[in-house]
């Protein structure tokens, strides 16, 4: 298998022995997979990329302890959870989600995150999944967030970037001593207002505007 692979997984493949989807003997550096039907996802040591897609937007599910006490591999509103076995719980990984997020077990150490394409999110999923984040990148089409204080729990997050969310309510967003060290806020598709809120409850973070950021 080539260092970039796209796997669209179409229904057979997606019944396959028991959803196993296993290239940790492969070379990959960069994967993107249909995430539809996938039980076990077993990762190479050299991948950096990882893009996931193929699940509608909503909630997977509420908690790490929820998913624990499933049964059959489902989350705690019956969604599949997907177990994912990488390298260092994917410390040296970049995960980019299009669409929903899927519920996701074993990337605790992943860092980085983009989600795409978002139509509802909830924050409590994307915690879940991957608590140590220091860069997270939210774009909606355009998008509502949903349990947006969640974000609180990011306590090591740097870098966050919010676009196309127009009935974003900057009351939402944690008080600045919950996110410590967040040192860049990106806004676009943000409602001026808003903009302006948040500058004034973050004054030591750099607030991005999407101009801005367009320079």
């Amino acid at each position: 298998m080539t260092a970039a692979e796209s796997v669209n997984n179409g229904p057979e493949d997606a019944d396959g022995p028991d959803g196993l989807r296993d290239y940790g003997s492969t070379t990959l550096t960069e994967l993107d997979l249909d995430i539809t039907g996938v039980e076990r996802l077993i990762l190479p040591e050299t991948l950096t990329h990882l893009t996931v897609r193929g699940f509608s937007s909503g909630s997977a599910y509420v908690s790490v302890e929820d998913l624990v006490e499933g049964l059959s591999g489902l989350g705690a509103v019956g969604i599949p959870v997907t177990e994912v076995s990488a390298a260092d719980a994917g410390r040296d990984l970049s995960v980019r989600v299009v669409g929903g997020m899927p519920a996701l077990d074993g990337l605790e150490n992943v860092r980085t995150l983009r989600v795409e394409g978002i139509t509802t999110l909830d924050l409590d999923d994307v915690v879940d999944s991957f608590p140590a984040l220091t860069t997270l990148e939210l774009s909606g089409d355009p998008g509502h967030l949903v349990e947006v204080p969640s974000l609180a729990e990011l306590t090591a997050l740097e870098h966050l970037t919010l676009r196309g969310f127009p009935d974003l309510d900057a009351r939402t967003l944690p008080d600045p001593a919950f996110l410590p060290v967040l040192g860049t806020l990106t806004l676009a598709g943000i409602p001026d207002g808003t903009v302006a809120e948040l500058r004034a409850r973050y004054p030591r973070v750099r607030i991005v505007t999407g101009e801005e950021d367009a320079r």
